[in-house]
């Protein structure tokens, strides 16, 4: 296991913390229109009749992509 460099950790913390902000992108139901929730919850179910898996909805989803889907 390597030792990370502090300088280099803080320096990825922040610059996370400009490109997501403090939290990061955190989408909770309760924040949502009731309509808006509605659609978030049949997607959810419609994902997992395909999937046949469970989606854990206790916990954040934190995005993995990139910030813009256009830019190469």
């Amino acid at each position: 296991m390597s030792i990370k460099d502090p300088a280099k950790v803080r320096a990825g913390q922040a610059g996370a913390a400009s490109r997501w902000g403090e939290y990061g992108r955190i989408v909770r139901l309760d924040d949502l229109t009731t309509d808006q929730a509605r659609l978030v919850r049949a997607l959810i179910d419609n994902m997992t009749k395909k999937t046949g898996s469970e989606i854990s909805l206790s916990e954040p989803v934190k995005s993995g992509g990139t910030r813009d889907a256009s830019a190469t």
